[in-house]
C-alpha cells in the first residue's frame, strides 16, 4: 500500500506546484491548489452494504486527507459524516 500512497502523493504535489503559480488576489487565501486537488479526489463516496458488511475489494480502502496544510494548523479537528440510506 505504501507504493500507491507515495505515487498518489507525488501526483497531488505535482498539481500543487502548477496551481501555486496561478495569479491570485491580495485578499485571497493562497490555497487554490487544495481546491484543484479536491476536484480530482471528490468530497464523498458511496459504498454499498450487503448483509451488514461494506462491499469493498481486497485492496480498496477509505481514507481522509487534508489538502490545505495551512488550514489544518488552524483547526483542531474535522467532522466525518456517515449517512446510511435504504433498508
Amino acid at each position: 500500500m505504501r507504493v500507491i500512497e507515495a505515487s498518489f502523493k507525488t501526483c497531488l504535489q505535482t498539481l500543487e506546484v502548477k496551481t501555486s503559480q496561478a495569479p491570485q488576489f491580495e485578499d485571497e487565501c493562497p490555497n487554490g491548489h487544495s481546491h484543484c486537488q479536491h476536484l480530482i479526489l471528490g468530497g464523498s463516496e458511496t459504498i454499498p452494504v450487503v448483509d451488514g458488511a461494506m462491499t469493498m475489494g481486497q485492496w480498496q480502502r477509505i481514507f481522509a486527507v487534508e489538502l490545505d496544510s495551512d488550514k489544518a494548523l488552524q483547526i483542531d479537528s474535522r467532522q466525518v459524516v456517515v449517512q446510511v440510506m435504504g433498508v
